[in-house]
């Protein structure tokens, strides 16, 4: 089923305490590359950036709720819902109603201990998530059925027009684009042409970072789509996710060309 590629964020030992689920440590020290400043007294301050995403699991949510779980009740239990970290995922789409989380996890455990009903929400505090191939916790307002888009489908569907324009308008005035896991295949043509007619406008791109185990294969990509222009400001990394994330070498160049800094979060 769709909602198990999204895994729990916690489980009962064999005595029946909960535990956190320990293959959120990545995700949790990922997410922490956005926030700038969670010490604020009533708003986290956030990095500009925003991430596209062309899964349509629950585990950014999740990662989201759980680090909003451990700021509430660990550091600050009395902590308002405005003190919390945001994501800002919809950008204007009036045709979808997004499930809350609880939904999608086993035994109300996140309905219980996770406030997910304000983690959507359009501000500047807010993180933003483009999820260009629907989520499984989107429903059309007209069925029943989960909204999600399959990668060759007609991208000027109205229905997911406004979340291609969004990525399309943030990619065109990017500095700096990080392509993490994902090997640009040839079925998504829609991918292809977003990616050309952004950077054919972008005049203040930087650098782009391909991270993926399966660097030939994203090179050979990378030529045939890339205008000898932006080539020269292509690097390539041979990690996973996890090696990214976990690695002094992956750590070493997060510090070093994102100037950000990893940081385990203590739950």
């Amino acid at each position: 089923m769709l909602k198990e590629l999204t895994p729990n964020p916690f489980f009962n030992d064999t005595v029946g305490h909960l535990k956190f689920n320990p293959q959120y440590n990545s995700y949790l020290k990922f997410l922490n590359l956005f926030i700038k400043d969670d010490k604020k007294l009533h708003y986290i301050d956030i990095h500009k950036d925003t991430i596209i995403s062309f899964n349509y699991d629950l585990v950014f949510e999740a990662t989201a709720s759980l680090y909003n779980w451990n700021r509430r009740n660990k550091k600050q239990p009395h902590i308002t819902e405005y003190e919390l970290l945001r994501l800002n995922i919809t950008f204007g789409k009036e045709n979808i109603s997004i499930k809350d989380l609880s939904d999608f996890f086993t035994g109300g455990i996140i309905e219980d201990r996770f406030q997910t009903n304000a983690l959507s929400i359009d501000t500047e505090q807010s993180i933003k998530l483009i999820k260009l191939h629907g989520s499984i916790n989107w429903q059309g307002y007209s069925s029943n059925e989960s909204f999600i888009i399959p990668p060759t489908w007609n991208k000027s569907d109205i229905r997911v027009r406004k979340l291609w324009e969004a990525a399309y308008n943030e990619l065109k005035e990017a500095k700096r684009i990080i392509i993490l896991g994902y090997s640009l295949p040839q079925t998504d043509t829609y991918v292809e042409s977003l990616l050309a007619l952004a950077l054919n406008e972008n005049k203040i791109l930087q650098n782009i970072f391909f991270i993926n185990p399966d660097n030939d294969r994203v090179k050979s990509r990378c030529v045939s789509l890339l205008d000898k222009y932006f080539m020269k400001h292509c690097e390539y990394k041979e990690w996973t996710f996890n090696e990214f994330m976990n690695s002094p070498d992956g750590e070493k160049f997060i510090e070093k060309k994102l100037n950000r800094y990893v940081h385990n979060i203590v739950l």
